[in-house]
């Protein structure tokens, strides 16, 4: 796998997202299909038996590099594989067989159909696929993201905009065995839409957009919009967009449940008997996957570690495959000592960011959440909180957006709040707090919850407590595990947190719907701006290019200096957005660092069958 640059233009994607609103008719929108595989003898199962794997068949790809370290290597020539190794020939061809290794969190549940964690959400894009979804060479090879086919194989659009038609796949198979339907999809997206006491992370891809679904017949449906969407297909193929079945639906959606019951019809199927919580957990390979061919691992195993000791540890002993963590110096010793290493650099989806709770005193006061916004200094979130991988930008990222929003130098420049030199900004945030009736904050209490108990976040949380101090607020620090510190903030247990989110989405509408918008399934802090609320609802239901691009401007400056200059009176300010550096041997391939936290789905992926040295 050989490193390209990592670059998203995302509104021209959100642009060539708007073909099918803006063409005229009902024309039809169709994807490429998977070609059949060629015969037989080249499935799975039959190629890990090849007598002669060193002869590939006549048209097979072939790799110097994969005939010289992997003499016994099976060549497999199937759509999937000849496809992936015509995009990545340095590679080879991908072979089929081995268990994925990887280090993780301990996921707690399976049920991402309320408000849960990054952990569980890994484990579900493995199970579960999506009405539509992001094609992984485009992410992997740096280009721009666009959507492919998933449980839907082909669509059109009205000619207003407002409504879409999907073709869904016929004589898919849920893994209990049930056939896949229009009512799955129906089912989920319609407890997206009106999920109740739940949080479920998809409400905010479907929900904003969508008010009615119906099934034309069992592989026919249709979503009918508040009105045109320019982006609605890359919230769709978001990776927590995901479509689960009716059957299981209709029965339960508690935790417990989910983790003996998790149903999809993704490449990898849940083993309940392989979950040792705390220790570790398995999917194995789905052989009735819809997409021929795929996925060449048996199956993926996840080993619970959380620190970057063991996780180095592990990784350079061959326990793990891959690894996202460890310091470049410490990434610089592994290297000196294995020169094969791989050291893979991205742009991640992740961003940093701080709640202020605006149902409770002193966050609830505009002009308090101005002066925060102008006292906190942003570099030691990125030293401390980010290991010094990341950039300072605010909520709207021309690395991510196309260009559109601040860049770092105009922020540092024109941006009081991020200026090198602090004295102005906080002379004028401690103006801002007398005006509020805070002249001694030493007697207001402010309760602090980090919602980890190590880490990153830990260190976020940190940061954020003693610079609250710095400002004279009496400040407690509460550390709590994941989803005890999700209880908290969704209860509005707290006054002021440091949160890591997921922006991975290359188009906005997405981002600020989930955290900033009224109903914003990751809105923990109360707050709904009627300004806000009005640009982004322009921003999700207009095709005109020119159009978006204005909202995205007055958004822009609405969030950085609020309603009347001072600064932002926002409820959430972003600290920091993640960049990810990766080690991983040289016998894993087809590995991408999707955007967002949590969209890897590993049907590419797969393993050389020497792997050198690999326990």
């Amino acid at each position: 796998m050989s490193n390209k640059p990592f670059a998203l233009v995302a509104l021209a994607i959100a642009t060539v997202m708007m073909f099918a609103v803006a063409c005229a008719g009902d024309t039809e929108q169709v994807a490429p299909k998977v070609a059949q595989q060629p015969a037989a003898a080249q499935q799975p199962a039959a190629a890990k038996a090849s007598a002669d794997p060193a002869a590939p068949s006549a048209g097979q790809g072939t790799s110097k590099k994969t005939a010289s370290t992997s003499p016994s290597a099976t060549k497999v020539l199937t759509a999937a594989a000849q496809a992936q190794f015509d995009r990545f020939p340095d590679d080879g061809m991908p072979q089929y067989g081995g268990i994925l290794r990887l280090a993780g969190s301990e996921p707690r549940t399976l049920n991402f159909l309320d408000n849960t964690t990054s952990s569980t959400g890994k484990i579900a894009n493995m199970i579960y696929d999506e009405l539509v979804r992001w094609d992984w060479w485009a992410d992997y090879a740096g280009e721009p993201q666009k959507p492919e086919v998933g449980l839907s194989h082909a669509w059109s659009v009205s000619d207003d905009g407002t409504v879409w038609t999907f073709q869904l796949r016929k004589n898919i198979k849920w893994h209990d065995g049930q056939p896949f339907t229009c009512a799955d999809v129906k089912a989920t997206y319609d407890f997206y839409i009106n999920p109740g006491d739940a949080g479920p992370p998809g409400s905010s891809y479907v929900k904003p957009f969508v008010e009615e679904t119906v099934c034309k017949d069992d592989f026919t449906l249709e979503l009918h919009l508040n009105g045109p969407a320019g982006s609605l297909l890359l919230n769709l193929a978001y990776h927590w967009a995901t479509v689960v079945p009716k059957h299981k639906l209709d029965l339960s959606v508690d935790n417990k449940w989910f983790n003996n019951n998790a149903v999809g019809t993704g490449p990898f199927k849940w083993m309940p008997d392989e979950y040792e919580p705390d220790i570790r957990f398995q999917v194995t390979r789905n052989a009735d996957y819809w997409e021929e061919g795929l996925p060449y691992l048996d199956g993926v195993e996840t080993f619970v570690m959380t620190t970057t000791a063991s996780i180095l540890a592990a990784f350079e002993t061959k326990r793990i495959d891959t690894t996202s963590g460890g310091s470049p110096t410490q990434q610089l010793g592994m290297i000196k000592r294995n020169p094969e290493l791989r050291v893979v650099k991205r742009a991640a989806g992740g961003h940093s960011y701080i709640l202020w709770n605006v149902r409770k005193p002193p966050f609830d006061d505009p002009k308090v959440r101005q002066a925060v916004y102008l006292w906190i200094d942003r570099p030691p979130f990125l030293e401390k909180a980010a290991a010094g991988r990341g950039y300072i930008r605010d909520w709207l990222n021309p690395d991510w957006n196309g260009g559109y929003g601040t860049s770092a130098e105009d922020l540092v420049k024109n941006n009081p709040a991020y200026a090198l030199d602090k004295t102005a900004a906080r002379k004028k945030s401690l103006e801002l707090l007398a005006e509020a009736g805070y002249s001694d904050p030493s007697s207001t209490p402010v309760n602090v919850v980090a919602r980890y108990t190590s880490g990153n976040g830990l260190n976020g949380n940190i940061v954020l407590a003693a610079q609250l101090k710095e400002m004279g607020w009496d400040v407690t620090l509460n550390s709590m595990d994941k989803l005890a510190g999700v209880r908290a903030l969704r209860a509005g247990e707290f006054q002021a947190a440091y949160y890591g989110g997921n922006a991975g989405l290359p188009s906005p509408d997405a981002t600020l719907n989930r955290y900033m918008g009224a109903n914003g399934q990751r809105n923990y802090t109360g707050y709904s701006d009627p300004i806000f609320n009005k640009l982004v609802e322009e921003y999700n239901f207009t095709s005109d290019r020119a159009k978006r691009e204005k909202t995205l401007a007055e958004l822009d400056k609405h969030l950085q200096y609020g309603p009347d200059g001072n600064g932002s009176t926002y409820s959430m300010h972003v600290m920091v957005w993640g960049k990810t550096e990766a080690m991983e041997w040289p016998y894993m391939h087809g590995y991408d660092w999707t955007l967002g936290c949590c969209g890897q789905r590993y049907y590419h992926v797969w393993l050389e069958s020497n792997a050198p040295g690999r326990n």
